[in-house]
């Protein structure tokens, strides 16, 4: 029925996305455990973004800064989102640095876990916060 078969696919799909997009986060911390290098890790993923093209010479933080301005614009660029199965590369960047510094990164990598480093549910707070779509 062309009507409800839609809407089926729209109820259904929606929740899937959503747990697509946090599959993406967690790839990308495994990428990040992989390589040990967050710089490295963030460069890749904007290479993502620019078709493959060296990505050396972007400003990280100005790119994460710009992506939430252009979203701030309007609702409509946040439905966009919605929809997908994959997080703003943006967000996963973002959310790379946040995973960086916690307590669990740095145990897992045999580092001095700092006094201020996150803690698992701070980690889980502040990705969430992150890759929030509305």
């Amino acid at each position: 029925i062309p009507v409800i078969g839609p809407t089926v696919y729209s109820m259904v799909s929606l929740p899937i996305n959503a747990w697509a997009r946090r599959s993406e986060i967690t790839a990308d911390r495994a990428g990040l455990i992989c390589c040990g290098n967050l710089e490295l890790a963030q460069r890749t993923l904007l290479q993502i973004e620019s078709a493959f093209q060296s990505a050396d010479g972007i400003d990280i933080d100005a790119y994460i800064s710009n992506s939430k301005n252009y979203l701030k614009k309007g609702t409509i660029r946040k439905l966009g989102e919605y929809t997908t199965n994959h997080p703003l590369i943006a967000k996963r960047i973002e959310a790379l640095g946040v995973f960086a510094s916690s307590q669990c990164y740095l145990e897992l990598m045999n580092k001095e876990v700092a006094f201020n480093a996150l803690t698992d549910k701070q980690l889980e707070r502040k990705t969430e916060e992150i890759i929030k779509v509305l």
